[in-house]
């Protein structure tokens, strides 16, 4: 692909990693399942992907592949579409979920119940009310210390 299409597609999963699923790019690279310099250099432009590599990202994403196209869909419609659609889908959160597991074995967690209902849940608030959240968290973890 050429530079501009590169730099183009890029934009577009930049776009989707902090506007619509409001990740790091460390999130948002382990949920792709690549490195997070790798994710780094698509979203600059600077390395391109193959028609697999999209078909990868879309698939990961629950996402039509058409959406990482910026001249098929613009931002405002892809924003749109994710507010109605209230929005991550159940697919999407069973992928992040299943790496989250996959971090905690490898830790020697075991995930409850529990543990799978709060992360899914969580998953699903938008940027504010996670955002609200954590500021909770963080005055009730100071509130323990």
């Amino acid at each position: 692909m050429s530079h501009d299409i590169n730099k183009s597609i890029g934009g577009r999963i930049s776009f989707l990693r902090k506007e619509v699923f409001h990740m790091t790019q460390a999130e948002f690279s382990s949920v792709l399942g690549i490195g997070q310099g790798y994710l780094s250099q698509i979203e600059t432009g600077a390395r391109g992907l193959s028609s697999d590599g999209i078909n990868n990202i879309s698939e990961k994403l629950c996402i039509d592949k058409d959406l990482l196209y910026p001249d098929k869909v613009s931002d405002e419609a892809i924003s749109e579409y994710f507010m109605l659609n209230n929005n991550l889908s159940d697919e999407l959160i069973t992928n992040m979920l299943s790496k989250v597991k996959s971090f905690c074995d490898s830790m020697n967690y075991s995930l409850t119940t529990a543990d799978t209902e709060f992360i899914s849940r969580l998953m699903q608030l938008s940027e504010t009310e996670r955002n609200s959240f954590y500021k909770s968290l963080s005055i009730l973890s100071n509130l323990w210390d």
